[in-house]
């Protein structure tokens, strides 16, 4: 069974992330107690559970019991992150987005939205196309035949505080949209938004937004979402004081959002996932979604595409093909993308409104997360620092942290390693977490010391195509030295003196053996010995499948993704900056307009230099067309493509540019 290259087919297993509606964090919690309590019984047989009859207190105490563990894992699991004016208050009056926390809301508000949409069309992604269970579902702000003035108005004299949810619920078996499928009228048509992805905002989200922004003393974001979102615009809105990443709330975990919001509980978690304010800067990007699908040639006859079909959509679904991606980015995902790419330079060029560089490209690193108090940290034992690495020994580091705040609070330690790494050799990101802690609830001025260990063995790193050139295959250590950092996330290293710590392995080691059961290790899914005869790697294939290598990234991204990514490029593109602003596009296929955010996407992702060039070309000759015949403002054009590349004329009536198009 070999690979066909990628072809756009129907995904045979489709991944997706749906809505939850603004105002309602309830769907979860009756979707999640009426699971556990019809699938039980299976449960109980799957982990081993007794079975048998229980008595009416044992299961009002479990529940209790059970009640109160959801609250504390939602709790300890919220991530404050600031907002366009910082967090200034938790103490401010806040809508309830519980009715059981006691606190009364705007009941026309909701009322509006149960008249607009009484709850999702599709509730499970398994029973459901992507476009289906991905629809989005919220009027304009503006639209007064919902947000009527009377209840705008009614609305700040209840309350001079708001809480906006935006909401995306991932679920078994459906991609992300890269489109957006709306609903904004009452019964109307799905309206589709070409120019933004479902994981970022709407525009009726972000003119939302806008208004409360504008109209409230008091705004918070809650962010109801199992999938990291584009929030530039939180960042960016005036008004906005704080935003809280609340995940999802399980069965009965949203009875502790309100009590955060309100500041009787921490918001203690940290982010699991580098959130950035352009998904498409993600390695995986290119090959994310129907664009990553390829499907295997002589495959005709095996599961799936064996006449199995799905029978979870209205029509059952007969599977078309085998399907396969390539993870050509290799181990480069996450923060070990964002945080090696930054360490080789990549992002030197990076500029726009969020900052420069690393900081134009990462809104929230992995572990980020603030919190109502403030925290001091001193390294207390650093004794490894100098010392000598052991193929079965541990690097320990302690660090006292002092609640330096008048709330009280827990904060998280984190500790990550550098290795050694040599270009062409064994693949390795610049930073690893390598342990972490988060400490008990400390009062104000109480402190505690927390203990972080890194196993030895840990830091090893499989080398699956004996990249080293030792004849060996497996678990293995690169000698040289190893930088331990203490670290508030992925990114930032604390500033006490001794937050770095150095460690030396004087020889490489190798662990042929699997160092908790003593098998031995080798390979299971690449190569001549693979399971099933079929090499995940594609190595066995006619592919040539290119894989993200850290020696040049520069280079390397185009092969992989086909992505342009030289530096002379995107140095251009920097250079470029103020005639975006200035070029209004509308495509001459699709007559709707796109931004200068979405025109430099549309240059960054040509495959090659030459084209990516004609489109600069095209858009530096828009501009100075522009400025040489006084035309103010935004200009509209039209980009067009021929043999000599890309193309611009002027979207007006009366004016187009002679030599550059014929309309």
């Amino acid at each position: 069974m070999t690979k066909q290259p990628k072809v756009r087919k129907p995904h045979p297993v489709l991944h997706g992330i749906g809505l939850v509606l603004s105002v309602t964090l309830l769907v979860a919690v009756l979707v999640g107690t009426y699971f556990l309590s019809t699938m039980a019984t299976i449960i109980d047989s799957f982990i081993g559970a007794p079975s048998g009859h229980y008595s009416d207190a044992e299961i009002a105490d479990t529940k209790v019991k059970a009640e109160a563990l959801a609250a504390d894992v939602e709790a300890e699991g919220t991530v404050l992150v600031p907002g366009s004016g910082g967090v200034s208050s938790v103490n401010t009056d806040l809508l309830a987005a519980l009715t059981a926390y006691g606190v009364a809301y705007n009941t026309e508000l909701t009322d509006m939205y149960k008249d607009f949409q009484d709850g999702r069309e599709y509730t499970r992604t398994l029973s459901a196309w992507p476009e289906q269970s991905g629809r989005l579902y919220e009027p304009d702000i503006n639209n007064q035949t919902y947000n009527t003035q009377s209840m705008l108005d009614n609305a700040k004299s209840f309350s001079d505080t708001a809480i906006v949810v935006i909401g995306r619920l991932a679920g078994e078996s459906n991609d992300a949209t890269k489109q957006q499928y709306k609903r904004t009228e009452k019964g109307g048509d799905i309206v589709v938004d070409d120019t933004r992805t479902m994981l970022e905002l709407t525009t009726e989200e972000e003119n939302l937004l806008n208004y409360v922004g504008a109209n409230y003393a008091h705004v918070v974001v809650l962010i109801n979402s199992t999938n990291v979102m584009e929030l530039g615009q939180i960042e960016t809105i005036p008004g906005i004081d704080a935003c809280l990443i609340a995940g999802l709330s399980g069965s009965e975990g949203a009875t502790a959002v309100p009590e955060v919001l309100w500041g009787d509980r921490e918001p203690s978690g940290r982010t699991a996932d580098t959130w950035a304010y352009d998904l498409t800067t993600a390695a995986s990007y290119a090959n994310a979604g129907l664009e990553g699908v390829g499907k295997y040639s002589d495959a005709d006859g095996l599961y799936p595409a064996d006449g199995t079909t799905s029978g979870n959509l209205d029509t059952p679904y007969t599977y078309e093909q085998v399907s396969y991606v390539d993870y050509a980015e290799g181990i480069y995902i996450g923060y070990k993308w964002y945080e090696t790419a930054d360490a080789e330079g990549y992002w030197d060029a990076e500029r726009n409104e969020h900052g420069t560089g690393y900081d134009a490209v990462v809104q929230y690193p992995f572990g980020y997360g603030l919190s109502y108090t403030s925290f001091d940290w001193k390294v207390t034992d650093a004794a490894a620092n100098g010392s000598a690495l052991t193929k079965d020994g541990n690097v320990t580091v302690k660090v006292a942290v002092t609640n330096t705040g008048d709330r009280a609070g827990k904060d998280v330690v984190q500790l990550y390693y550098t290795a050694p790494y040599t270009a062409g050799e064994i693949e390795k990101s610049s930073v690893e977490l390598g342990a972490f802690a988060k400490t008990k609830e400390l009062a104000p001025g109480e402190s505690e010391e927390v203990t972080l260990t890194v196993p030895v063995s840990d830091m090893a790193s499989y080398d699956a195509y004996d990249a080293k050139h030792n004849g060996f295959t497996g678990y293995e250590l690169d000698a040289g030295d190893y930088i331990f950092t203490v670290r508030h996330d992925a990114h930032d290293v604390d500033d006490d003196a001794n937050a770095t710590i150095t460690c030396s392995l004087p020889a490489g080691v190798q662990y042929a053996e699997d160092t908790a059961t003593g098998n031995a290790v080798s390979n299971k899914f690449t190569g001549s010995d693979a399971i099933d005869g079929v090499s995940l790697d594609g190595s066995d294939s006619d592919q040539n499948v290119t894989y993200l290598t850290r020696a040049d990234f520069e280079e390397n991204l185009v092969g992989v993704l086909g992505v342009l990514a030289d530096k002379d490029y995107k140095d251009m593109l920097s250079d470029l900056a103020p005639c975006f602003a200035k070029v209004y596009t509308v495509t001459p296929n699709c007559p709707r307009a796109l931004s200068a955010e979405e025109l430099q996407k549309e240059a960054r992702f040509h495959t090659d230099a030459e084209a990516a060039d004609s489109v600069a070309d095209a858009i530096r000759k828009a501009v100075d067309y522009a400025d040489e015949n006084n035309l103010a403002g935004v200009v509209p054009v039209s980009l067009y493509h021929n043999d000599t590349g890309f193309l611009f004329c002027l979207n007006t009536p009366c004016q187009v540019a002679p030599g550059y198009c014929q309309p």
